[in-house]
Order: C-alpha cells, then sequence, then structure tokens
C-alpha cells in the first residue's frame, strides 16, 4: 500500500491529449485528495511530472515501477539515496507511481 486510502487512481496515456485529460480530471478534485498517478513507459517520468504540475498536485513520493506500471511487481521509491543506479534503472523502468495530494 503505497497511499492513502480512498485515493484516487489516475492513469496518464501516452498521447499528449489523455495526459491533458488526466490533468483535467485531476483538477475536478476537491483541494486534499489524495491522488495516484499511474503512467506507464516511454517518457513516463516527465509525462508524470507535467501531469501533477497541471493538476496542481503535490508531489508526495514517486516511484519506479517494475516491470510495468499497470501491475509492478517491484516499486522503487524515485530519489537518489534510494538507489544508487537509478539512472539506469529509470532508463529502464516501464513507468512511474505518483502519489500526491491536490493542492
Amino acid at each position: 500500500m503505497v497511499s492513502a486510502a480512498g485515493s484516487v487512481r489516475v492513469t496518464v496515456g501516452r498521447r499528449r491529449r489523455d495526459a491533458r485529460q488526466a490533468a483535467l480530471d485531476v483538477a475536478q478534485l476537491a483541494s486534499g485528495t489524495p491522488v495516484v498517478l499511474v503512467t506507464p513507459a516511454p517518457f513516463a517520468g516527465s509525462r508524470s511530472r507535467r501531469v501533477a504540475a497541471q493538476a496542481r498536485i503535490g508531489v508526495e513520493r514517486a516511484y519506479l515501477a517494475l516491470p510495468n506500471a499497470d501491475a509492478p511487481a517491484y516499486l522503487v521509491e524515485n530519489r537518489p539515496a534510494a538507489f544508487r543506479p537509478r539512472r539506469l534503472v529509470g532508463a529502464l523502468a516501464a513507468g512511474r507511481v505518483v502519489v500526491g495530494r491536490r493542492l
């Protein structure tokens, strides 16, 4: 369990219009609502950061999802101190999971 009970799960699609729609969906939520962004590869890191900024999500944690974002077997916290070869795993990771709250 990486998110608060009652969190809203939003999948950020691969196309730009899907990402825009995800940001609009989250923007309609009440302030303080816990949100989990699930973003498949490729470019999952940049898409999840962009959607979080557009939707005004205060990011609490971010994870690399291995082998994929929809059904990860492993979640590795995405911060330098947590995992040293982060760049290699980040490049190979199939997706990202971002946990935060709507501001």
